[in-house]
């Protein structure tokens, strides 16, 4: 009866540590390459918002520009009043009134976030952006070029968007 036992205690299946341990790396290398996606992603999705929000805020400083354009010619001023060559900021609050700075690290060209999520020059949440829009004249029309700029870890990234604006009053 003592060798029965032995022998039926003997045939017992188990894992190896050796399998234990294959086992644990292949799930580890699975988890670790989850994680690595997952924070790829969230990277990718932020940046992603950022260059969205940059280019919307680019796209807004031509419209204000353009704005104070058509403002002009509604209140019967020449039509580049307020737009001379030069650097300027300008927020949708004071569209007849850009204020003129000297590049994008000019402490002006900082923008900040309201309580209603509309961004400015003056006042609210800081963000990362900076925003600059400069003017070039010629006899028969008026180069805009909206320049954002934001920091995104080490690096700095630069969104530009240019229109033509011509006299055709």
């Amino acid at each position: 009866m003592k060798n029965l036992f032995i022998r039926i205690k003997n045939n017992k299946k188990a894992f190896s540590i050796l399998e234990i341990m294959a086992a644990t790396t292949v799930i580890t290398l699975g988890l670790t390459s989850l994680i690595t996606l997952t924070i790829q992603s969230i990277k990718i999705q932020n940046s992603n918002k950022n260059e969205l929000i940059a280019s919307q805020l680019a796209q807004e400083g031509v419209e204000l520009i353009r704005n104070a354009r058509d403002m002009n010619w509604y209140l019967d001023k020449s039509w580049s009043d307020n737009l001379n060559n030069g650097s300027y900021v300008i927020d949708y609050t004071k569209t007849n009134n850009p204020v003129s700075v000297t590049g994008l690290n000019d402490i002006n060209t900082k923008l900040f976030v309201n309580g209603s999520g509309f961004y400015n020059h003056t006042t609210g949440t800081s963000t990362i952006f900076r925003r600059m829009v400069s003017i070039a004249k010629n006899t028969a029309f008026t180069t805009i070029t909206s320049t954002v700029r934001y920091a995104e870890g080490t690096n700095t990234k630069n969104y530009s968007v240019s229109s033509i604006l011509y006299d055709w009053k």
